[in-house]
């Protein structure tokens, strides 16, 4: 017979005596065990040192604006804020010249509506935050690592030559960004653990051979600034190896779909070239009765499906291809020929060319307009925001007397930062004070890639604080279950919602470029909803 079956036995037969007397020493010795490990004092009961705050809670989702209207520019922005309970700033860097920094809680500017359907890092009723399962590359139980690529380009113009930060600003917003997501308690209960690399986009062979080093490294993702999606398909090694990779660039959309989930961006070179066909249509730039006869289409052929694509869109919106006067300048690793661009403006003048507009041709707008001025030929220009705004105040920026009038379509906030009376959006009120504690200027006053930081670092803890799973396959899940994410100047309103969407994009605007300060302003601060 076990112990236990004596004492059941016990239990029933013993005399009442002995029974009541065994039960008022176990009430005796259970009490002195009670007070031993509780012990009385003020306050709540708890020992001091219990967590009761500074983690990550879940940022909640909102259904996605359909049309975002405003007079003034950046006065509204659409949708959810970016793990608004969420994100947090991260540890600051590990290696590759990047220095440790603070820490912070999932951030994201803006104001966040309606409920989240699919948030799966919570905080449980004693105040630890419970997490989803999680494995793979770069995760810990309390750490996500990742790789933060920085433009840095060398060869024959560098950064200034197209207003892009220099790579220590750069590295110094992203550790802002996520110091102020670390400090909070990190994203998916973990803290962002960054590693940097300068990153040049004029050389391929080098972009190949840092990916590899950064998947050797174990990183979970990767966060471009914009060097290895710029002029090839670079970056494709990393999904190839199913590591998620963030561009803040653009990125082309079959190759979106064709490394689903792995892949993001803020927009796509595709929905770019669209809403720029169709929004430029829709303002009358290819009307006979607004001076149009005849279209100069500059390219380059590194993106044969865009320009294809783009011709597509045009004899859709009346403009076919009798209309059309193209010219390809190749595929240059940085700029293409001068004498490429001279022979462009004399083909366009010989053809009676009256309204211009190009795929993928920013570095090069530059010295077209130059020699188009040089030349005295005049044309209406009407063109796609790939960065155009931005550039146009780099070394390398278009003419400002051809540019004078000209109007570009936007998917971004650019133009706000120069157009009087605008007024920034909470998200970039809160990423100016993020830059702020780090000593930094304004997203307004800073060139391309600062205000940046905060957009992908808030995307990236939007998408892992709703993700059913921290893991690389899972990140599109949970961004599609945080709608969307309300952006920090220079990114626009986005919608998340739809299936399979990983890039943002969907809303446009007008900016028209004047003489007055030589810069762009918004000229219709409305977002339309995007028909790509």
């Amino acid at each position: 017979m076990t112990p236990f079956q004596q004492f059941r036995l016990w239990a029933r037969r013993a005399p009442a005596n002995e029974r009541v007397s065994a039960a008022l020493a176990t009430i005796v010795v259970l009490s002195l065990l009670v007070w031993v490990l509780i012990p009385t004092g003020g306050g709540n009961g708890f020992d001091s040192t219990f967590p009761t705050s500074g983690v990550a809670a879940t940022p909640n989702g909102s259904a996605a604006p359909s049309e975002v209207a405003g007079s003034v520019p950046g006065s509204t922005t659409p949708g959810s804020v970016p793990g608004s309970t969420t994100a947090g700033s991260v540890p600051g860097s590990i290696s590759s010249g990047a220095t440790t920094g603070g820490t912070t809680a999932p951030a994201a500017g803006g104001s966040t509506t309606g409920s989240s359907t699919g948030a799966t890092t919570t905080q449980s009723s004693s105040g630890g935050c419970q997490s989803p399962p999680a494995s793979g590359p770069g995760v810990t139980d309390k750490t996500i690592k990742i790789a933060i690529a920085l433009t840095q380009i060398i060869g024959p113009v560098g950064n200034a030559a197209f207003n892009v930060a220099q790579p220590q600003l750069q590295q110094d917003a992203y550790q802002a960004a996520i110091d102020d997501i670390n400090a909070s308690g990190g994203v998916a209960c973990r803290k962002l653990v960054p590693q940097y690399y300068k990153s040049n986009p004029a050389d391929q062979s080098s972009l190949r051979s840092q990916c590899n080093d950064i998947i050797d490294s174990g990183a979970f993702a990767v966060l471009d600034t914009g060097a290895f999606d710029s002029t090839s398909s670079a970056y494709t090694c990393f999904p190839q190896h199913h590591i998620d990779y963030l561009s803040a660039y653009l990125i082309e959309e079959k190759l979106r779909r064709q490394f689903y989930p792995y892949v993001f961006g803020f927009n796509t070179y595709d929905a770019v070239y669209h809403d720029s066909v169709f929004g430029l249509a829709a303002k009358g730039f290819f009307k006979p009765s607004n001076g149009f006869k005849k279209l100069g289409l500059l390219a380059r052929s590194c993106f044969p499906e865009e320009v294809t694509q783009t011709k597509a869109w045009l004899a859709q919106v009346g403009v076919p291809s009798s209309a059309i006067s193209y010219y390809s300048v190749g595929c240059p690793a940085v700029i293409a020929n001068d004498s490429d661009l001279e022979q462009a403006v004399l083909q366009f003048k010989r053809d009676g060319v009256t309204n211009v507009t190009y795929v993928q041709f920013t570095g090069d707008i530059a010295q077209f307009t130059n020699d188009a001025q040089r030349q005295r030929a005049t044309w209406k220009y009407g063109m796609p925001n790939d960065q155009l705004v931005t550039t146009s105040y780099g070394s390398r920026h278009p003419n400002y007397q051809q540019f004078n009038g000209a109007i570009t379509v936007s998917q971004d906030r650019d133009g706000e930062e120069r157009t009087p009376g605008a007024v920034p959006t909470a998200a970039t009120k809160r990423c100016n004070a993020i830059l702020a504690k780090k000593g930094i200027a304004p997203t307004y006053k800073q060139p391309y890639a600062v205000g940046n930081a905060c957009d992908q670092i808030w995307m990236l803890a939007a998408a892992l604080n709703h993700a059913p799973a921290i893991q690389t396959d899972a990140l599109a899940a949970g961004l599609q279950a945080a709608k969307s994410v309300a952006f920090s100047f220079p990114q626009g309103p986005n919608d998340f919602t739809k299936q399979g969407s990983t890039s943002g994009g969907q809303f446009y605007r007008y900016d028209t470029f004047t003489d007055k300060c030589n810069c762009w302003r918004v000229s219709d601060a409305t977002f339309r909803r995007s028909t790509y």
